[in-house]
């Protein structure tokens, strides 16, 4: 019999936030595996504690960052539009559907007057990783490196021509190879010393910080290099770094090596100074 069904709209519900996300969701799996409430510990002394109105809650206001990032956002606005009827997102936010969600300028406007040129950003990333390794989720065994270019907000065509002093590169470990070899047959070492050079680059007037990057059959512009670094067991990024592209990948990745600190691990690395590359990790093995 045909039928048609009317104001499907208007029915009253009577469920719970969590009664509406499905049992097997991946914010249920992240909310199991990571304890957040460690943010407001981190974030506490940038909070007036005597005097003015509530703000948003911290641990809010950085889930909105994640959720952002995790489902690839491209802005809070759109976030927060997100927000607006997404059941799980609430859920996951602790934000019902009574209460109205934050306008999008709250995050920027938050960075702007609080956690711009503190370590915020840096210690929740850290806790968090610290977190997925109790939780055996990283192995430390496998850790896979590669940079990628990310576009500065600086027009390409307005930028100034800049000379700078640069050392040019040295290869030390050949140098000391080449020194024992001669001191063993007993002749007398080399003695090298650093070599300076003038070089010429692109200097943007917007974003000074930026580097200008051309290589063939790839976009030009001012750019950055952000590097990161992967565990193999289950692809959590464990080491972020973002540099001008003139640094290269075998200097930004240092950092991973030490921090990671596991007595074994293995790594694969895109990198042309290789060699340097595999001198370096058999310090830290």
């Amino acid at each position: 019999m045909f039928y048609k069904e009317t104001h499907p709209n208007d029915e009253i519900i009577l469920n719970t936030l969590s009664e509406l996300v499905p049992k097997d969701h991946l914010l249920r799996k992240i909310d199991k595996s990571i304890d957040f409430n460690f943010i407001y510990e981190i974030t506490s002394p940038y909070y007036s504690h005597t005097n003015g109105r509530n703000s948003l809650d911290p641990v809010v206001l950085f889930k909105l960052v994640f959720l952002k990032d995790i489902y690839g956002i491209k802005s809070m606005r759109e976030t927060i539009k997100r927000v607006e009827t997404d059941v799980a997102f609430r859920w996951f936010l602790n934000l019902p559907f009574s209460k109205p969600t934050p306008h999008y300028s709250t995050f920027s406007q938050n960075y702007i007057r609080r956690f711009q040129g503190t370590s915020v950003f840096e210690d929740i990333f850290n806790t968090i990783v610290h977190q997925a390794i109790s939780h055996h989720l990283i192995s430390g065994t496998a850790l896979f490196t590669d940079s990628t270019h990310i576009k500065a907000n600086a027009n390409k065509n307005k930028f100034r021509n800049a000379v700078i002093e640069v050392v040019q590169e040295r290869k030390r470990d050949l140098e000391n190879e080449i020194n024992a070899e001669r001191e063993a047959i007993g002749k007398k070492p080399f003695h090298y010393t650093d070599k300076t050079i003038s070089k010429t680059i692109k200097e943007s007037t917007t974003d000074k910080e930026s580097g200008y990057y051309h290589r063939d059959n790839k976009e030009k512009g001012f750019m950055y290099l952000d590097h990161r670094s992967v565990d193999g067991k289950h692809n959590f990024i464990v080491d972020c770094f973002m540099a001008q592209v003139r640094l290269h990948l075998d200097f930004c990745i240092n950092s991973v090596i030490i921090f990671i600190m596991y007595p074994k691990f293995s790594m694969q690395i895109f990198c042309l100074k290789i060699n340097a590359f595999i001198n370096f990790l058999l310090m830290y093995r």
